[in-house]
């Protein structure tokens, strides 16, 4: 499916439209839950966009150019380091300065909170430079296709946010804007009463890392009720790739075609946005 196919579909010109209207008005789309960091507290809002206005992602990483260690909390600190952090990428992608671009991936890991898992695969890629620009070149093909073999592109939760830096309307899919996406979904399916989840609308969502105090949390990310059942990520790169491609198309229309628009950079705030909804979707933590 390419993306003039996927947004032309009825299904997901209902859901552009549903959506928009929970970010444009509030008290369309209320959320509530107690999130533990940077602070505990019950974390609320009133519409989608008042989700974006709530943003909070506490973060520490080393930026690689200056070896400046940075920390922040709020969506500007965010943004600030983000596009530092995507200037030398690019720029060393362009110099084909190696080090620097494995350095920087790292950078963008570390910020994420996704290192660990991510770290080794990095440091051994060969032909790094190649295998990203090759990459590039493909996502960023106007006819981009789903049905594209593109089995060669690795992406999960750690990939998505540098590609998100390497890739012009490129969103960092995981598993909590996965999850807020499926929220959304299911909520308009249930209002339209629809059946199934058409195939154009099924994105997966992801799991939140658990130890053993917290393993009841397990389903906190999960939109599926008893009528629609949603897939979880589960460290399957194609789907994940899938998704991500699909809810590119449909977020970039949404963030230009809503109050969004006004801001500096639409898609990266809805995505902010979803990334907060997503943290608990689970009805008992509403309010």
């Amino acid at each position: 499916m390419t993306k003039e196919e996927f947004l032309k579909k009825k299904e997901v010109l209902g859901l552009i439209d549903f959506i928009i209207l929970r970010i444009n008005k509030k008290g369309l789309f209320n959320h509530s839950y107690f999130l533990k960091k940077p602070t505990y507290l019950i974390w609320n809002c009133n519409s989608v966009y008042n989700s974006f206005e709530k943003y909070s992602w506490p973060f520490k990483c080393v930026i690689p150019s200056t070896n400046e260690v940075i920390m922040g909390n709020s969506y500007d600190e965010n943004e600030k380091v983000l596009l530092q952090l995507q200037k030398d990428l690019l720029f060393a992608l362009k110099t084909e300065n190696k080090e620097q671009f494995e350095d920087n991936c790292l950078a963008i890991l570390q910020w994420g909170g996704v290192l660990p898992n991510n770290k080794q695969r990095i440091l051994s890629t060969k032909n790094i430079l190649n295998y990203f620009n090759t990459n590039i070149q493909k996502l960023q093909n106007p006819l981009l296709d789903t049905a594209d073999d593109l089995s060669s592109i690795h992406m999960n939760s750690g990939y998505t946010k540098i590609y998100s830096l390497l890739i012009d309307n490129f969103i960092i899919y995981d598993g909590r804007v996965g999850a807020a996406i499926g929220l959304l979904v299911r909520e308009y399916l249930e209002q339209e009463k629809l059946a199934i989840i058409p195939r154009t609308l099924d994105f997966a969502y992801g799991n939140p890392k658990l130890s053993n105090s917290n393993k009841k949390d397990i389903s906190k990310r999960n939109p599926s009720n008893s009528q629609y059942v949603f897939k979880a990520l589960s460290n399957n790169s194609k789907r994940h790739l899938e998704n991500n491609i699909r809810a590119n198309w449909l977020l970039e229309k949404i963030a230009m075609e809503s109050k969004f628009n006004k801001l500096k950079n639409p898609l990266r705030a809805l995505e902010a946005a979803l990334f907060m909804i997503g943290y608990d979707i689970r009805k008992e933590s509403n309010t």
